[in-house]
């Protein structure tokens, strides 16, 4: 599945480019636009109700509970958008407001945003598939979701394919292809992936130092 644009939103108050990882900001579930959290907390502050409480995008009325926040997800999930099929995955993933905990009824909201090119779900849905949550344990295919979603450039999806490629669990072992996903994440500052760069060098007998 090709990519799907609306990942490459702008913030609304600082212009700047929302980023690609959906953990890394807030969005909007009356209208699917995303916020960066420092902008979002600029916004929580704000002394003007009028200000503080709309969307500056789309000017619906912010929703005042969790339970709110669900219904105007499910609006956006009969539409088929990925981001709400994702949004409302997670809640039955975690079991979080107000929905109760269901792996199953997860996984088929991943797969649908998955299937649809988004990133964020093809990662999740990889994480299950390895892990064997709400469905049966398969490598392989967490292999492609893994690589579909490095990719667009998500870095944790980048780091858990550069795993799979050190360890050669289901494909031949390659340190250097495990670098090349590694270095990528770690550019991006995913933390565990500069610790597995250092994990790498020392594994292939060098140093950091003599790194490019």
């Amino acid at each position: 599945p090709k990519p799907i644009q609306e990942e490459k939103d702008e913030c609304p108050i600082c212009l700047d480019d929302i980023p690609l990882d959906a953990a890394e900001f807030n969005r909007f579930t009356c209208c699917g636009k995303g916020l960066h959290k420092h902008c979002s907390k600029q916004l929580d502050q704000v002394k003007s109700k009028n200000i503080r409480e709309y969307c500056p995008l789309c000017r619906s009325k912010i929703p005042a509970s969790p339970e709110e926040a669900i219904k105007q997800v499910q609006k956006w999930v009969k539409k088929k958008k990925a981001w709400a099929q994702f949004t409302l995955g997670n809640k039955y993933h975690n079991g979080s407001d107000g929905v109760k905990k269901d792996a199953k009824r997860a996984f088929v909201l991943y797969t649908l945003a998955a299937e649809q090119g988004y990133a964020n779900a093809q990662y999740v849905l990889g994480v299950m598939y390895r892990d064997g949550i709400g469905t049966k344990r398969d490598i392989k295919r967490a292999l492609e979701l893994f690589t579909l979603a490095a990719e667009q450039g998500l870095a944790k999806a980048q780091y858990s394919l550069a795993c799979i490629y050190a360890n050669g669990a289901v494909v031949e072992q390659s340190l250097t292809t495990a670098r090349q996903w590694v270095t990528k994440a770690a550019a991006q500052g995913h933390e565990q992936a500069i610790a597995q760069l250092k994990q790498l060098d020392e594994m292939e007998g060098k140093s950091t130092s003599s790194t490019p």
